[in-house]
Formats: C-alpha cells, structure tokens, sequence
C-alpha cells in the first residue's frame, strides 16, 4: 500500500510544518503532500488557508505581507525550499490552493532535480497552465463529488491522475483510472480499518491520511 501523508503527518503535528513532515518522513510515507501560497513579495509558503489565524493563531493574511513579515510574529512557516529540503527522500504532492506561475514554483523544485515532485488542484485552468509550461509534469486532478466525470475531465486534459475524496471513491472509477493507466489518490482517510478497506478494494490507489504511522511499512 502506498501512503501520502497529508500535510506532513497532520493528525500529529501542526499540518504544513516542518515538525509535520518530519513525522510523515519518520512514518516512511511514499509522499508527503503539502499545500501552497504566495506571499506579497512572491516568496512560496507552505499553507491551506489563505492566513495564518486557525493554524497559527495570527491574523495575518499571507498574499498581504512580505515573508520576511510574516517570519518576523510565525517563524513556523515554511517555505517551499524549506520543506522540500526536509522531505529527503519521500516524494512531494504540492497541491495549489491559488494560482501561482507554474515557472515560479519549477525554479525551486529544479533545485531538488532528483526529487519525485508531482502537483495537484482542484484549478483545472491552473494545472493547464502547468502542463503548457511543463508538459512533463506530473499532475492530479482533484474532485470531491463527481467521481465519474473527473476521468473523462482528466483524459481531455490529458492529466496523469485523479485525487478523490474516500467517500465518493467506487470499485468503477478506480477500474477506469486504471484503465487509461492513471494514478489515483484517495484522501482523506484517517481510521486505520478504513484504510485497510481502501487497500483491498482498491489495491494500486495512494492513500492520503494524516496519520502515516497507522500503516506499517
């Protein structure tokens, strides 16, 4: 079984930390998956929200404050570079959560040009912007209810992947996945019996759980 920790290992450490991916490199996760933003100087940060308030309790919104701003009242966030450095060998999923210039962010990840670094969004008009630029990307297509027309979507895009939500996965998605020979992630599940399910029905999907360590390797 393959196992993405999601956000590092959020279940225990603060999600998008270093402390977090440290724990998911120390549960030996095939991938650890982080989310990112854009600071207003164009630095890269790893973030879910759009501010530092539920995670950090600082109310700050990041598009609004240079790096060095926000270093100075959370010195916890991590920059891309940062996090890449401390996922040593696992691979990257680097989900967007706003648009980014795709070359932007290639400019560090060619820094790590040995690194199994793959993308993911829910922006279809985003990860196009990806593959134009890059067309050897590897990239997700992220869907949380249609789990059948998110194939035919990524077949047109011509994307390497789907990410879907576990409670909408079902044995004919993953069939046709498979068949037009495309990863598929399944997030997030963090019961370990469901996990074990998720393994025997759908033994070639990634997994994506906040509690790496529930999985022996």
């Amino acid at each position: 079984m393959k196992i993405i920790g999601h956000r590092g290992a959020a279940g225990v450490a603060t999600e998008n930390t270093l402390p977090s991916i440290r724990k998911a490199v120390a549960a030996k996760a095939d991938f650890v998956e982080i989310d990112i933003r854009k600071t207003r100087d164009n630095k890269i940060v790893v973030s879910h929200d759009d501010s530092l308030l539920r995670v950090f309790g600082v109310r700050l919104k990041i598009s609004a404050h240079t790096l060095k701003e926000l270093h100075t009242v959370c010195p916890e966030l991590p920059t891309l570079e940062n996090a890449l450095t401390t996922m040593k060998s696992a691979g990257a999923i680097i989900e967007f959560k706003e648009f980014i210039e795709p070359n932007r962010v290639m400019s560090i990840i060619n820094k790590f040009n040995k690194k199994n670094v793959r993308f993911a969004s829910f922006n279809h008009n985003l990860l196009r912007a990806i593959k134009k630029s890059n067309p050897d990307a590897f990239c997700y297509v992220l869907e949380h209810h249609s789990p059948f027309e998110i194939i035919n979507k990524a077949r047109k895009m011509h994307m390497n992947g789907i990410g879907l939500n576990y409670g909408v996965i079902n044995p004919l998605t993953y069939f046709l996945a498979r068949r037009d020979k495309m990863e598929i992630y399944i997030y997030t599940v963090n019961k370990k019996w469901i996990i074990n399910v998720m393994g025997f029905f759908y033994p070639k999907a990634y997994i994506c759980t906040d509690f790496p360590g529930l999985v022996k390797k």
